[in-house]
């Protein structure tokens, strides 16, 4: 029996496939990616698999070399990997992925072989059992995450300026590697609406300015309020660089059980969102405050 392989029904299924593939290694990876990157990625590693029974040139090649350099270029786009350490583990972890959808897919397969349903459902299969595959993972992720890690990251955050007080949430943030530029304070991170009691009526007003018109539109004007508030650049990876807005408070106090430390002079990142996107913490705490000798 001869099969027909029609190449616009494999591109789309491979299409799915891959970013089902590399949803899952970011998951994995705890790595934020950008959505036009993810589909971009996707279609650019389809569109190269495709080639390698277009191209006969390609056919020619070995196939785990093909299959090799394929992953390649789309890594490159959708992880950007600074190094190449970062890029060795997301080809690796993509691999694990494309491994764990494909068993799953291939025994599916042959149940349904079995079953003699296979050619009324030979697309939809693939689709279905890669769906539910990254659906596990991400469930399992958030699950494992919120109950046994980011609790002993979980700590209580006080912050005191001008004799008002705020009691927060807070979360450590190891990745946080923010710093004022003259004097090196590590820079921890609260959103505008926790921190707004501390603030007198011109800090206020210059950071609503700021977040309405823009810090350098801001800057142009002459605030005197403006000589207390640090401009603290920054980039992160998946966002544009740009400028926070920074206050001193008093005093900081961290604690957690019988742990406690209080802080003077500390600098204070203000940004306009929430840190996390259901509000369960209020505050990303600076590395340094806890790992200080």
């Amino acid at each position: 029996m001869v099969q027909v392989l029609y190449i616009d029904v494999l591109f789309i299924l491979n299409l799915i496939m891959d970013f089902y593939i590399f949803v899952i290694a970011a998951i994995i990876f705890n790595h934020s990616i950008k959505k036009s990157n993810l589909i971009i990625g996707s279609i650019l590693a389809a569109g190269l698999y495709c080639l390698g029974f277009i191209v006969p040139v390609l056919r020619n090649l070995p196939l785990y070399l093909y299959y090799f350099f394929i992953p390649i270029m789309p890594i490159l786009m959708i992880f950007k990997p600074n190094t190449l350490k970062m890029f060795i583990k997301v080809f690796l972890i993509s691999h694990f992925a494309a491994f764990l959808i494909g068993g799953a897919v291939f025994n599916s397969y042959y149940i349904c072989l079995a079953l003699g349903i296979v050619h009324s459902l030979s697309m939809i299969i693939p689709i279905l059992i890669g769906g539910m595959i990254c659906l596990i993972i991400y469930l399992s992720s958030n699950f494992i995450r919120k109950r046994f890690i980011m609790p002993h990251f979980e700590y209580d955050l006080s912050l005191c300026k001008d004799g008002e007080h705020i009691q927060l949430k807070g979360f450590l943030d190891s990745g946080n590697c923010l710093y004022t530029l003259s004097s090196h304070k590590p820079v921890s991170v609260v959103p505008y609406e926790d921190v707004k009691p501390l603030l007198s009526e011109g800090e206020k007003g210059v950071m609503s300015e700021c977040f309405k018109y823009g810090i350098q539109e801001s800057l142009n004007k002459v605030h005197q309020e403006m000589a207390k508030i640090y401009l603290i650049p920054y980039e992160s990876i998946g966002c544009k660089e740009g400028i926070l807005l920074g206050i001193v408070v008093d005093h900081m106090t961290i604690s957690k059980g019988a742990y406690c430390q209080v802080f003077d002079e500390c600098v204070i990142g203000v940004v306009q969102n929430q840190v996390f996107n259901r509000q369960n913490y209020s505050a990303l705490i600076h590395p340094d405050y806890l790992l200080r000798p």
